[in-house]
């Protein structure tokens, strides 16, 4: 993705879902259907990764949420037509092949419409092609200004495109002149570990075969696997950066919002509902299968509102009430199998999927593809994708286990999930709305330098509720919603400002308050 584009990566996740499904439509055992599966799983994690970044480039900061919240309503879209075709071809002999190969029209129409679509400006820019990304800019930014005249249109689309691409730059050279350094870093590190002489083992004798294997190993030829292999590399060295650079704290915090998206069972749930209703005394496996459909219609309910409000309150207002209804429908879920109630059981998991769809669903995408630099973005995503799925899989395996020995205690175990993810929102994430991408990443920024001056522990009091009110002259440099200075703060640096502006003055222009007294 960082190489070739986000188009080029989208284009190759639609032709895995084209191959993937023909390849289980015209399979003649089971092998045929994992291999079609394994192809599909590929496409799935690559558009997951490019899909949210290449809308997060491309869309202006006044809008960004609710465009990259559209991906979550287009999967709902597709969840729903999905169930209905496959309803319309239950009849047709080997129905089972056409319902596994149809889903390969919408892949290759995927790939054939994405070439029709600029590339990311901010990717052109990284690679020198402005003349690219401004053109991309104008034809973006121009269709917000259709309904003025063509005159004003031109006018504010020039100053809007010129005003962006200086700020996309300046951040693109940035970014660039760190990865330098990080390069000349890692070459002077290399020279140093080639330059160590390797230490004998004892009793033993160093024959020329040994000593000419000493050397290949040292000059990188022979021991060292991953300069053989530049992508395991550029991956692995760009997830250590990550971990040990600047923007650490973002990628922890990226990583904590994919395993808590996943570790509440917002997937598990869905898939066992069934089951669950099941178990609670309902037998019939097509009314337990309808009921479980309701899931789906929730979710869409959830994800509609999520895009009409994720621009208008915020990334961490939504967050934090989607968990604490979500904390709210595992509460009610658990009370459902203490009394063996269905009905309550289905409308705390209508209740539970409302909040997460309308919350953590899309916000969690559009968080990651705003708070990472262009050079990073990449490896972040990636391994923030991967967390997210690993952490889901691992749910669904451990789902029935858990629910079979706990039995309505499990869903208490994920009320308090849900409930510490709200916390940890509450407590890491500044709010995000409204800022171009390159303001957010700078917020990440003031937050560590927030940490390194005043220490961890004074940090975490003062981000909790009334927190900053212990240190009067405490004030995050950060972005930080909903924390207000006290008036006698404020007032205290008038004061401060004024003496500081006084004593700039010469001693004749200084003001002499006796003789006016």
């Amino acid at each position: 993705m960082q190489k070739y584009g986000r188009r080029i990566s989208i284009v190759i996740a639609s032709v895995l879902f084209t191959l993937g499904p023909l390849i289980m439509s015209f399979s003649m055992d089971w092998i045929g259907l994992v291999v079609g599966r394994l192809v599909i799983g590929v496409g799935i994690g690559a558009s997951a990764v490019a899909v949210p970044a290449y809308l997060g480039e491309m869309s202006a900061p006044s809008n960004r949420g609710t465009v990259i919240s559209m991906y979550e309503v287009m999967l709902c879209v597709g969840m729903l037509m999905s169930s209905f075709v496959d309803f319309c071809l239950k009849d047709l002999p080997w129905n089972w092949r056409w319902m596994v190969g149809v889903p390969a029209i919408p892949g290759a129409l995927m790939g054939l419409g994405i070439m029709w679509l600029p590339e990311s400006p901010r990717w052109l820019v990284y690679h020198g092609d402005y003349d690219g990304a401004v053109q991309c800019l104008r034809t973006l930014r121009y269709s917000i200004m259709k309904n003025e005249d063509s005159e004003s249109a031109d006018h504010r689309t020039t100053c809007l495109v010129e005003e962006e691409l200086m700020e996309v730059w300046s951040q693109v050279e940035k970014e660039k002149e760190g990865q330098r350094e990080i390069r000349r870093e890692r070459r002077r590190r290399r020279s140093r570990e080639d330059e160590l002489p390797a230490e004998p083992k004892p009793d033993t004798v160093a024959t020329p075969r040994a000593r000419s294997e000493s050397v290949r190993g040292r000059s990188g030829s022979v021991s060292d696997p991953t300069r053989k292999c530049g992508v395991v590399s550029e991956m692995v060295e760009g997830v250590r950066h990550l971990w040990e650079g600047t923007e650490r704290g973002a990628f922890k915090m990226a990583l904590w919002l994919a395993f808590f998206n996943q570790a509440c069972a917002s997937t598990a749930i869905i898939n066992f509902m069934p089951t669950l209703l099941k178990s609670l005394g309902l037998e019939d496996n097509g009314t337990a299968m309808l009921l479980g459909s309701t899931i789906a219609g929730a979710k869409m309910v959830g994800v509609i509102c999520c895009t009409y409000l994720i621009d208008k309150v915020g990334r961490r207002m939504l967050l934090i009430a989607g968990s604490a209804i979500m904390a709210l429908g595992m509460l009610g879920l658990s009370f459902a199998c203490l009394a063996e109630s269905v009905l309550l059981a289905c409308l705390s998991v209508v209740v539970f999927m409302i909040g997460f769809s309308g919350s953590w669903a899309s916000a969690n995408w559009v968080i990651v593809a705003e708070i990472f630099t262009m050079a990073n973005k990449s490896a972040a995503m990636s391994t923030c994708t991967a967390v997210l799925f690993l952490a889901g899989a691992v749910t669904n395996a451990l789902f029935l286990s858990l629910y079979d020995l706990l039995s309505g205690a499990l869903f208490l175990l994920f009320a308090g999930i849900s409930a510490a993810g709200g916390l940890y929102v509450y407590m890491k994430l500044p709010e995000t709305m409204g800022r171009s991408l390159s303001e957010i990443q700078g917020f990440f920024a003031a937050m560590k330098a927030d940490r390194e001056e005043f220490g961890w522990c004074k940090y975490q009091i003062s981000r909790l509720p009334g927190g900053h009110h212990c240190f009067r002259s405490y004030r995050h440099r950060a972005l930080e919603d909903g924390v207000e200075e006290s008036g006698d703060v404020k007032h205290d640096q008038e004061e401060e400002v004024e003496e500081v502006e006084l004593s700039a003055l010469n001693e004749d222009d200084r003001p002499n308050h006796h003789s006016e007294l």
